[in-house]
């Protein structure tokens, strides 16, 4: 397969209200409620914020001898054209940090006079509520992702593969920080997120991919990353849930200790143990039992102090 591309990128600014009509547009594909939040938040931070806005509009034309990646005798070549606007959004002062990163891919098949418009979405929000105590995370996800891996994959989505699905996940997460004198600190988070997909799948795919509820809940305790101390310890417990609209249930608990000692400035020992409840082979059909002790022993060497 013969893949050339010619790419243009064009980098304009613009004012912050621009970039929320942006938003704006891109909320369609989110949640009200998620999205709602986020603006007023944003809204209302915005007078004491330093965002930085960087639209970008990409523009691309290539040929591909086989555009749907099909391995018959009937593959299909032509030229593509892509004009990809974007923009990304980035906010790392104060009690809101954002980091925002969304991109559109309008694709032209010229031959066949077909458009397709793919979306790419990755942020994250964090709001501090209690300084260096209580935070809100909220997540925000679209991508392309395979279906059925025995099949053709296009990297950058140029190739209509007819392998894909829209995948967009929501998630929102409550974190609590609470340090315990001057070398202990307990950390606990929940999360909460939905995963949906829109397939974009030849009829003759027999692999489906389905939406689905998740929920983890975690907690540590150690005084990992404390200055000063030789011994570092950590203990911590997981537990976590995933409901399929089909029915089927994933669930997964563990709970482990760390325990890792400075010999001297190069040379750490670390050792983990554990217990883990798994029942993913149940799903997948796995007959080996994934439940069980789990444990680790080794040391790491640094060319540099250990700080």
């Amino acid at each position: 397969m013969t893949i050339f591309s010619i790419t243009v990128n064009i980098y304009v600014s613009i004012h912050l209200q621009f970039a929320f009509m942006i938003l704006k547009t891109i909320s369609q594909k989110l949640s009200y409620l998620v999205c709602s939040i986020l603006f007023l938040t944003i809204t209302t931070t915005s007078h004491a914020a330093q965002w930085e806005i960087n639209p970008t509009v990409e523009a691309r034309m290539g040929y591909s001898d086989n555009i749907r990646f099909d391995d018959s005798d009937d593959e299909e070549s032509g030229f593509i054209g892509a004009v990809n606007p974007g923009v990304t959004i980035q906010k790392n002062e104060g009690r809101l940090r954002v980091n925002l990163d969304y991109l559109m891919q309008n694709f032209y098949y010229i031959d066949d006079s077909d458009l397709s418009t793919d979306h790419s979405l990755d942020s994250i929000a964090r709001y501090e509520f209690i300084p260096q105590t209580f935070f809100l995370n909220g997540y925000a996800i679209i991508r392309k992702v395979l279906v059925d891996s025995g099949q053709g994959l296009s990297v950058d989505n140029l190739n209509d593969t007819g392998n894909t699905a829209d995948e967009t996940t929501l998630g929102i997460e409550p974190v609590w920080v609470q340090n315990i004198g001057t070398h202990t600190q307990a950390d606990l988070a929940y999360l909460y997120a939905t995963q949906s997909f829109d397939e974009d799948t030849d009829d003759d795919a027999d692999v489906d991919v389905d939406d689905n509820d998740r929920q983890r809940f975690l907690g540590n305790l150690g005084n990992r990353d404390k200055e000063g101390d030789r011994l570092d310890w950590a203990l911590g417990i997981r537990d976590e849930s995933v409901d399929f609209d089909d029915g089927e249930e994933f669930d997964f608990s563990s709970v482990q200790g760390e325990l890792g000692y400075d010999v001297n400035s190069r040379i750490k020992l670390v050792g983990t143990y554990g217990y883990e409840d798994n029942d993913f082979g149940d799903i997948v059909s796995i007959d080996e039992d994934e439940d069980g002790v789990f444990w680790d022993l080794g040391f790491i060497y640094g060319f540099g102090e250990f700080t």
